[in-house]
């Protein structure tokens, strides 16, 4: 197996998110609080530990996902929808591959199924050199291909995400972990640059964008029940 591309720095051209966390000093935000629903996150291993590979293909304006299973060779084979591909330089998704197109699941590259008000979405998401920008891809699945996938992700976290949190006149969402992270309570802020040009409320407590423990993928691997894990 090739050793992955370097996923760091590379062009924008690719869909990203800037996304910066905190944790809560007290439970004020509750007042402004909103919508809510359960999620659960599934994440698959780390790409050397796999029961299944996940290949992606890029042929001419179409790509597409194929899970390998060691044994039993193709479990499931599911396009990548055109209407996210236009938020690509399609070349730029060999980026979250390695040479021969397998997603490099690891410390900083996750690939996870979201299942939310009865929907599943396969995503991948890739750090950059900057805490808290990441390479994302994200698009609905069917409930079929989530069952064949599903068995595959070993590692989940359960939590209540509140959306639209409105303060000072900017939407934060809400993240109050369940299960094995109960007690955890993160305050998540999407931004289209990287400026910290924003009026933090008094509710929020430390920022923690750049301490890995408090991704939701180590989170599932490692939750706060099993105690301190190293930053």
């Amino acid at each position: 197996m090739s050793t992955p591309r370097n996923l760091i720095d590379r062009p924008q051209s690719s869909a990203f998110e800037i996304e910066y966390r905190y944790l809560l000093a007290n439970d004020e935000w509750k007042k402004a609080r909103h919508e809510s629903c359960n999620i659960r996150q599934h994440y698959f291993p780390h790409l050397i530990d796999q029961s299944v590979q996940l290949k992606i293909t890029v042929e001419r304006n179409t790509a597409f996902v194929t899970a390998l299973h060691p044994q039993y060779g193709e479990l499931c084979q599911f396009l990548i929808p055109q209407e996210i591909l236009k938020k690509f330089d399609i070349d730029n998704l060999r980026f979250l591959t390695t040479d021969q197109g397998l997603v490099p699941v690891s410390d900083t590259l996750e690939a996870r199924i979201r299942s939310k008000n009865g929907l599943y979405e396969f995503g991948i998401k890739a750090d950059t050199a900057m805490a808290g920008k990441r390479h994302k891809l994200a698009f609905e699945i069917s409930d079929n291909i989530a069952r064949i996938l599903l068995p595959h992700c070993p590692h989940h976290v359960d939590k209540i995400h509140y959306g639209k949190v409105v303060a000072n006149g900017l939407g934060w969402e809400i993240n109050e972990f369940l299960g094995q992270n109960d007690g955890l309570v993160l305050a998540e802020i999407e931004r289209p640059h990287t400026a910290r040009d924003f009026d933090k409320p008094a509710w929020l407590g430390d920022e923690v964008t750049a301490d890995p423990r408090y991704l939701s993928r180590n989170l599932a691997r490692f939750p706060v029940s099993q105690g301190p894990q190293p930053a």
